[in-house]
């Protein structure tokens, strides 16, 4: 009986061995699932932050862009107020009440410089 005995032994052994590798296996499995969604969920984060970053630029680009086209609007009109008033200058010199022939482009820029 002795043989028979420790043959008993050793497949209850066996049997909690595989019982317990089983139990790991499922835990395992279980962490794993958790970990996966987890994943998902950070990866859709992501995706919405990038989303949220990407307009942000483009906005900041485009606000960048006006600014810049505005500068140079108002550099370029000074540029020309500042022509209008040389050729003015140039045109009255020594006799500012005698009446003066004035190019037609300087009268166009005059008009334009008004409005």
């Amino acid at each position: 009986m002795a043989l028979s005995d420790m043959r008993a032994g050793y497949i209850k052994a066996l049997f909690i061995a595989w019982l317990i590798l089983l139990c790991v296996v499922i835990w395992q499995r279980w962490e794993i699932s958790g970990l996966n969604d987890a994943n998902k969920s950070l990866a859709k984060s992501l995706a919405q932050q990038s989303l949220i970053s990407d307009n942000a630029y483009t906005s900041i680009s485009i606000f960048d862009r006006i600014s810049g086209a505005t500068i140079d609007a108002k550099q370029q009109n000074t540029l020309d107020a500042q022509g209008t008033k040389k050729d003015v200058k140039t045109i009255l010199v020594g006799n500012d009440c005698a009446p003066v022939t004035a190019p037609d482009s300087l009268i166009n820029r005059m008009r334009q410089y008004k409005d």
